[in-house]
C-alpha cells in the first residue's frame, strides 16, 4: 500500500533501497495486503502467502447516497451507533480533512457527542485546519470515541481494541474516492 500512497513515495524509495542492499536470502518483506511492484528486481522477489484456516467473517453494510446527503447519511450512520453502543468507539475513515471537521461541528453542535471525545487524525501539515480536534496516533488505542482517521493514519499501524468502522468514499473528487484495495488496508487496522 505504500506504493500507492503519494505522500510517502520518497520514503518508500529510500527504505526499499536500502533492503536491496541486503543479500536475497537474508531479507523479507511483509504485507497484509500485496500488490505487484513495478521495480523489476522486486517484482522477480518470491512471494510465500500465508493464509488463515479460520478467517473472520465481517459484517458489511454499504449505504450509497448523493452528493448533497454525503454529510447527513454520514451523521445519521455515526448517531445510530452513538444511541445503539453508547460506549463503543467509532473509526471513521474519511480522506477529506474539512470533511471530517464538518462532521466533527455536526455531532458537537447538535449535542451528539461532547467536543473532548471527538479527534481528528490528518497529517500534522493539517492539524491547524482541524484545531482543537486534532491528534496524533501514539498508541495502539484510538484517542476519543469518534475518530475521524484520513489517509496519513490508514496504512502503518494497529489497533488492539474493538470499534466500529466506518468508510466515508465520494466519487466525485479523487482523493476521496477510496478503493476496494484502500479499504482492505482500512478494514485490516
Amino acid at each position: 500500500s505504500f506504493q500507492l500512497d503519494i505522500t510517502f513515495r520518497r520514503s518508500m524509495e529510500m527504505t526499499l533501497d536500502y533492503y536491496k542492499l541486503f543479500e536475497k536470502d537474508k531479507r523479507a518483506m511483509i504485507s497484509a495486503t500485496r500488490i505487484d511492484f513495478t521495480d523489476p528486481i522486486l517484482a522477480k522477489e518470491p512471494i510465500t502467502f500465508i493464509k488463515y484456516d479460520n478467517q473472520k467473517p465481517r459484517n458489511i453494510t454499504v449505504v450509497t447516497t448523493n452528493r448533497s446527503s454525503l454529510q447527513g447519511v454520514s451523521i445519521d450512520a455515526i448517531n445510530k451507533i452513538i444511541v445503539n453502543s453508547p460506549q463503543d468507539k467509532i473509526f471513521v475513515a474519511y480522506n477529506s480533512v474539512l470533511g471530517s471537521l464538518s462532521l466533527a461541528n455536526h455531532l458537537v453542535k447538535n449535542d451528539f457527542v461532547s467536543k473532548d471525545r471527538i479527534k481528528i487524525l490528518c497529517s500534522g501539515a493539517s492539524s491547524g485546519s482541524v484545531g482543537d480536534y486534532y491528534h496524533e496516533l501514539n498508541s495502539d488505542l484510538m484517542p476519543g470515541q469518534i475518530n475521524f482517521f484520513t489517509s496519513a493514519y490508514f496504512t502503518g499501524f494497529d489497533l488492539k481494541e474493538s470499534y466500529h468502522l466506518l468508510s466515508i468514499s465520494g466519487n466525485t473528487n479523487e482523493i476521496q474516492a477510496l478503493s476496494d484495495r484502500r479499504l482492505k488496508q482500512i478494514a485490516g487496522r
